[in-house]
């Protein structure tokens, strides 16, 4: 069976893996990319008529418990793991190539927004699928996972970590101001 790209403008798909759990509750996200590559996602890929460029994954990052900052745990991890997946990813949405990151984890998410916003072509949307929000700061929960508060600190909430709010830039003001007229 030979599948077809529901998408008309799209002809090529850079991949990208995170495998990375860092931020998370505990080790597994980490091996996502592994698992869809091994799956055959680069295969599906090109039977639907697109020409992929696999770029491989960032390092690696698992998760260990961080008992000195349990409310917001591996912070410099979790920010070294931004800041390389957004400079690793800028060259490719340069290109004009479409991508797809692969991972796990949530925050991969905001560097992807990241680099949309960096490439200049308007303020980039996302549409976010989660079991919850993703709203949580250190302050308003015990978890600790970084993964679990990160449109906080995309959107710069009060509370949210500053590293983690540096590492992703000026969030962007009118989506701030929605969410926090919308509370």
């Amino acid at each position: 069976m030979t599948l077809r790209s529901s998408t008309t403008n799209v002809s090529r798909v850079s991949l990208i893996g995170c495998p990375c759990s860092v931020g998370s509750y505990v080790a597994g996200q980490d091996l996502a990319p592994a698992a869809h590559r091994s799956s055959g996602l680069g295969r599906t890929l090109a039977q639907m008529g697109l020409e992929v460029r696999d770029h491989g994954d960032t390092p690696a990052q698992v998760w260990r418990p961080d008992r000195e900052s349990p409310r917001a745990q591996n912070v410099s991890e979790v920010v070294a793991g931004l800041e390389l997946l957004i400079e690793r990813i800028d060259p490719i949405l340069a290109s004009g190539d479409t991508m797809l990151v692969v991972g796990g984890n949530c925050l991969i998410a905001l560097a992807v927004v990241v680099g949309l916003r960096r490439l200049g072509a308007g303020t980039p949307g996302l549409l976010y699928v989660d079991r919850h929000y993703d709203m949580n700061t250190p302050q308003s929960t015990n978890d600790g996972a970084l993964d679990w508060m990160g449109l906080a600190h995309g959107l710069a909430l009060p509370g949210a970590v500053d590293a983690v709010v540096a590492a992703l830039g000026e969030p962007p003001s009118s989506s701030r101001s929605r969410w926090a007229g919308s509370a």
